[in-house]
């Protein structure tokens, strides 16, 4: 690792603890940068500051109660405008410039979260979103899904799936992957023609929780 002086870490939050001992035994600095699949905003930390850059050039980013709200300009057949994914973000409100020279301010402190909800285990860990949305996306024939926690150990999925000749073997891969995640619970798996949407938002809400949020 001589030649490695920094790593780009994204997707998830990565812990201040989890940093401090990648860079104890690894001796490399960890550097974060936020983007979204619909490539509307986009923020990174340079090798001069643990504050992100905005990169004006990909989007203009609002930042509003907390919540991230972006106009992208990389899309030229679907705009995306006043766009909100509920990401949750702090101004840096310091007025601090950058010594790398970039020119591109300093307009978050730090990239917070989701607003999602985050599942609850019967052993006491919290999972966030990312984890089952990238274990759906690994299924083959799944092509929508939305997953409610009734309680700790109790969960109802719905899932949409493209090819019903496989249907068996689609939903054997899907409880698999989610007892691997959340242990052995009570999953009640339907196979749905389509997912409501939120009247609200237009999206769908894939994870939710009927559990008290931790703070």
């Amino acid at each position: 690792f001589k030649n490695i002086k920094y790593i780009h870490t994204t997707s998830e939050k990565t812990p201040e603890e989890w940093r401090e001992e990648i860079k104890r035994i690894l001796n490399i600095d960890i550097k974060e940068h936020y983007g979204q699949a619909e490539k509307v905003s986009l923020f990174h930390k340079c090798n001069c500051s643990n504050f992100f850059h905005e990169n004006l050039d990909y989007g203009v980013t609002e930042i509003i109660d907390g919540k991230i709200i972006s106009t992208g300009f990389n899309n030229r057949l679907m705009l995306f405008i006043r766009y909100q994914p509920r990401d949750t973000a702090i101004i840096n409100d310091e007025g601090i410039r950058c010594d790398c020279g970039r020119g591109l301010p300093l307009s978050v402190k730090e990239i917070t979260g989701r607003v999602d909800d985050v599942i609850f285990t019967n052993d006491g860990r919290m999972l966030p979103p990312t984890n089952f949305y990238s274990m759906m996306d690994r299924v083959d024939g799944v092509e929508m899904f939305q997953m409610v926690q009734n309680t700790v150990d109790d969960f109802e999925v719905k899932i949409v799936i493209s090819d019903f000749n496989k249907e068996e073997e689609i939903k054997e891969n899907v409880i698999k992957g989610l007892t691997e995640r959340i242990g052995n619970c009570k999953i009640d798996l339907q196979i749905v023609e389509e997912i409501e949407r939120s009247k609200e938002t237009g999206k769908i809400r894939c994870i939710r929780t009927k559990l008290k949020q931790s703070a």
